[in-house]
């Protein structure tokens, strides 16, 4: 039922078509019950919109996780990204450390078609978020700054922990 919570387009989509053929039958008939009908469809059309905003499920904080970080990493805020690894991960916190220390400043962060996958069966919950990543800036080579991008698919693993969702590994593709 999860499908429900994180994206409501089926339901106002079923919706529209609904109150669309709703008001076909009004305007055949004129009766005044097609209206109630139509006004019981806008409130589950509503009612779809605010269960969306307001129940968040564990495959969507997982996602926000890896847009925050991304938001942090784009305003660069080292010490907001790094808060994102796991302390049961320091291999993982060395390797973001020492790639933040080689962006010197940067300037776009752009995360596009994820996918979360999650573990329940694992104790604690577990998760894969799957995505491509676009990230531009200035890389610090030695004493010499210069222009730096990259572009690429990327698997992290992440672990519910009493902190929340926490980075425990990743990898990409090139």
């Amino acid at each position: 039922m999860t499908w429900f919570t994180e994206d409501p387009t089926p339901i106002l989509i079923a919706g529209g078509i609904a109150l669309a053929v709703l008001l076909v039958l009004l305007l055949k008939t004129g009766r005044g019950i097609v209206l109630v009908a139509m006004g019981g469809v806008i409130v589950l059309m509503v009612l779809a919109l605010l269960i969306d905003k307001f129940v968040v499920t564990d495959r969507e904080r997982v996602a926000n996780v890896i847009y925050q970080a991304a938001a942090a990493a784009e305003q660069n805020k080292p010490e907001v990204v790094l808060s994102f690894i796991s302390p049961s991960a320091p291999g993982v916190k060395a390797e973001a450390q020492h790639w933040i220390g080689r962006a010197k400043k940067l300037e776009t962060v752009n995360i596009s078609a994820m996918e979360v996958t999650l573990d329940d069966k694992a104790q604690p919950p577990e998760a894969t978020a799957e995505f491509r990543l676009f990230a531009r800036g200035e890389v610090r080579e030695g004493q010499s700054t210069y222009p730096g991008q990259y572009l690429g698919r990327v698997w992290v693993k992440l672990r519910r922990e009493a902190e929340g969702w926490r980075v425990i590994s990743y990898h990409r593709d090139n």
